[in-house]
């Protein structure tokens, strides 16, 4: 199992990446083609079969610079192609990964699920279920639970989880619970 862990030696400089093998105990430091901090990137980790190779997905949260996937076999590249600006608080850390692609929640001209699928690294948007409407401050976001894509909204009174059931219909979302 393979592990990122964001590490900063001292105050002033800037954190590094790293990928860590914890069975053989090996890592590596990864690269970017970004002159931006890394402080303002959200990162995922996932497995495409169909190449063997493991990809890693950086995005900015700022969206100041572009996307970036790091595939461990071929290096770095930019994505293109990003349809929408990214809405994720800084308390999410990774990017949930299932189907063979990463999500986040992302807005256009609505907000949506934004997806990058890694084996044809093309971005897709997947419909949120019915939210509720607050005029308290909420914080959505984007996880998986048991293998399945779900939605959380959390507006400091209520805490909802939606469950898509079936990947990609907007039909499936399933309330989980409250």
């Amino acid at each position: 199992m393979l592990t990122m862990l964001k590490c900063q030696v001292e105050e002033d400089q800037p954190s590094i990446l790293l990928l860590w093998n914890p069975s053989t105990r090996e890592s590596v430091i990864l690269p970017s083609q970004s002159e931006v901090p890394q402080e303002g990137y959200t990162y995922g980790l996932g497995y495409d079969s169909t190449s063997d190779d493991y990809k890693i997905l950086g995005i900015d949260r700022f969206d100041e610079v572009p996307d970036e996937i790091l595939s461990l076999k071929s290096g770095i590249e930019e994505t293109s192609g990003r349809m929408s600006n990214v809405d994720m608080s800084a308390r999410e850390l990774s990017l949930p990964f299932v189907h063979v692609a990463f999500h986040w929640i992302g807005w256009e001209q609505v907000r949506s699920i934004v997806s990058f699928k890694i084996l044809d690294e093309i971005y897709g948007e997947i419909p949120l279920p019915r939210l509720p409407y607050t005029l308290r401050r909420a914080e959505r976001g984007v996880s998986v639970l048991e293998e399945s894509l779900c939605v959380y909204h959390n507006d400091k009174i209520n805490f909802d989880l939606w469950v898509m059931k079936d990947y990609g219909i907007e039909k499936s979302w399933m309330k989980w619970f409250t």
